[in-house]
């Protein structure tokens, strides 16, 4: 494209892959000042032209990448022949790897969104202390005992409890296969359940000729057949009358119950939640509401049967006044009075709750004080024994520095003594000159002769050769 003779006939400065080829775009006439084959032609009448010296250099490309894919294929099939006797081995070396991997991922995805794990226990406990759903943008943090087979929960609509359901099945789904949520692990326990299986949606089909109800009674076949279940069921009134659903219901439930299933129910039938919540086996739940503020508070409160207000939550959405009065007196005035006395019952528990937390409270910060009083005077005992002991250290090292002391002194004492005693010995023992050379000079009776006396001569000459003069006179 550098040639000067060769940009009139230049369309543009473009390299046009056709046909995996890399062509000109060229002018017709263009063979008087390059040579190059036609490749293919444009609707203009324009032709892409592959300049020969590309098809060479082309060529002796295509020629190296032969021989790269031909060294590639031998050294594949070098290595494939050494390796093979450590297949089996490379193999679980892989899968451990992969596994490493998985557990490396998991964790660092736990770190950096502060999520925890929960390992799931053999002993069937099951408490969820503040646990959100992954799938809630600002969720309220749930706490839940679920220390029995069946978990029945009523109430407020749009109360949370379809998302209290959820909850449960979505915490042991993700303990099992070690994936981290939110929650506290210290006051946490989850139990391992092999299957879990929810029946939530409708399961109408019309392709499949198949009815709610239908649907429901295939979705409990199965799990009437499905053993070490965990098993959500999301307003199990749908779909048929609600007197002889009760009874069905409440058979197919202690079915399961009896065959070790776990299970929680979200139900607005009364009729259903009395005869079950004669069975020790059950544990009830109540959703909780505000009537100052008219909304549900997404609380529960256990042992309880809750109401639904579904005239409060229709005001609530916009249907109008007089109809929900109207739907009111059509309800009668039994049911409201059986209505009035769930709510009562729901007032005073959370009255009684909220008067246990005030003591619970109370009961904390007496202890804290307590504890606190106890703390300083632990460490004001502390410290007097501290400083006793630091005394009797320093009597201890007084008196240690006086006794060397007074043992110094008596050994001083004691050899200047014997200085003193061996100074009076010597003195006693020197005589004093004879007065003239003549005459001897007699020793004393019982006296010895010191050795300078032998030296001299002053011991008569008859001990010059000893030391000591041991004769004694008469």
């Amino acid at each position: 494209m550098g040639q000067k003779s060769l940009e009139p006939y230049l369309v543009d400065r473009q390299v046009h892959l056709v046909q995996g080829i890399e062509t000109l775009l060229l002018k017709p006439g263009f063979s008087s000042v390059f040579k190059g084959i036609v490749i293919a032609r444009s609707h203009s009448g324009q032709f892409y032209i592959e300049p020969l010296e590309a098809k060479t250099l082309s060529h002796k490309i295509q020629e190296t990448r032969t021989e790269i894919e031909n060294c590639l294929q031998q050294i594949c099939t070098l290595w494939s022949t050494k390796l093979r006797p450590l297949y089996l081995f490379l193999r679980f070396f892989d899968k451990q790897f992969d596994y490493l991997d998985h557990l490396q991922a998991r964790i660092s995805f736990a770190k950096s969104l502060g999520l925890n794990f929960i390992k799931p226990n053999v002993s069937g406990q099951f408490i969820l202390k503040d646990f959100a759903h992954p799938n809630l943008k600002e969720p309220k943090p749930l706490s839940v005992d679920f220390n029995h087979p069946l978990l029945l929960v009523t109430g407020v609509n749009t109360g949370g409890k379809t998302m209290l359901l959820k909850s449960l099945l979505a915490s042991v789904w993700l303990a099992k296969h070690f994936l981290p949520f939110k929650i506290n692990p210290h006051h946490s326990k989850i139990p391992y359940i092999e299957n879990i299986q929810a029946i939530i949606s409708d399961p109408q089909n019309s392709q499949n000729d198949i009815s709610t109800f239908a649907g429901r009674m295939l979705d409990f076949a199965h799990a009437l057949n499905t053993p070490n279940l965990l098993l959500g069921i999301d307003e199990i009134e749908l779909g048929t009358d609600a007197s002889e659903a009760s009874c069905l219901y409440k058979a197919l439930l202690e079915k399961l119950i009896k065959e070790g299933a776990k299970i929680v129910v979200t139900t607005h039938h009364k009729h259903l939640a009395l005869l079950l919540a004669k069975n020790p086996a059950v544990q009830l739940l109540a959703a909780n509401y505000d009537h100052n503020a008219q909304m549900p508070t997404y609380t529960f409160t256990a042992g309880l049967i809750g109401k639904s207000y579904a005239f409060e939550t229709a005001l609530r959405y916009g249907v109008p006044l007089e109809l929900v009065a109207e739907a009111k007196e059509l309800y009668g005035t039994e049911q409201e009075n059986l209505n009035a006395l769930i709510e009562r019952t729901c007032v005073l528990e959370q009255e009684l709750q909220a008067k246990q937390q005030e003591l619970q409270e109370a009961k904390e910060a007496h202890e804290r004080g307590y504890q606190e009083k106890l703390r300083k005077i632990q460490e004001a005992q502390k410290q007097r024994e501290q400083e006793q002991h630091a005394l009797e250290q320093s009597y201890s090292q007084a008196l240690k520095q006086m006794q060397e002391a007074i043992r110094e002194f008596s050994q001083s004492h004691n050899t200047s003594h014997a200085h003193q005693q061996i100074q009076a010995i010597q003195k006693s023992l020197q005589r004093p000159k004879a007065p003239h050379p003549s005459r001897k000079q007699e020793p004393r009776s019982g006296r010895l002769c010191s050795l300078w006396q032998v030296k001299r001569g002053d011991c008569g000459g008859e001990h010059r050769a000893l030391q000591r003069c041991p004769r004694k006179w008469a």
